[in-house]
């Protein structure tokens, strides 16, 4: 019993890591259309700018995909960094496919803009982009922690039910 409990102790300790990704839920509106979704970081970003290493939702009614930082098709070296308050976005941007297009979304100076390889730029004017932080959901490894911690204390409370000890003197 103690090679079990120890063997799940240690498992739960090398799942445990700290919490560094975050998820924001966005929505976003332009002259090429609106849409929504979530986007997740590498970091904390609201203590500056963190990658973008999922991003999922709908724009112009077409699903979202990430395009890796680098790769957008033409004009814009994208980086895919974005950080919690306005601009949100660094002047390399987000990139993302939607529809059979590629988007650029940056930020020039206070600005969020969107680009198009097959649409064209947008005005500054005429886009918005707005996130907040999603609730946070605990991580596997916190959830073994907290099991193992309850069941720590059931084995703990069961163990001391049965011990009691009478002492008996004949004298």
């Amino acid at each position: 019993m103690k090679k079990l409990f120890c063997s799940v102790a240690a498992l739960a300790f090398m799942t445990t890591t700290p919490a560094a990704a975050a998820t924001y839920v966005f929505t976003l509106s332009s002259t090429f259309g609106s849409g929504s979704g979530n986007l997740t970081t590498v970091g904390d970003a609201s203590q500056g700018f963190s990658e973008i290493t999922l991003l999922s939702g709908v724009f112009a009614g077409g699903s979202i995909s990430l395009i890796a930082p680098g790769l957008y098709p033409t004009g814009a070296a994208n980086d895919n960094l974005f950080t919690a308050t306005a601009p949100f976005f660094s002047f390399n941007g987000l990139s993302f496919s939607a529809n059979g297009s590629n988007y650029n979304l940056y930020s020039n100076s206070f600005n969020v803009q969107l680009c198009g390889v097959t649409a064209g730029c947008g005005l500054a004017s005429s886009t918005t982009f707005s996130a907040t932080l999603a609730p946070a959901v605990p991580e596997p490894g916190t959830w073994a922690m907290m099991l193992l911690g309850f069941g720590m204390v059931g084995f703990g409370l069961r163990s001391l039910r049965g011990k009691v000890t009478i002492k008996v003197n004949y004298a």
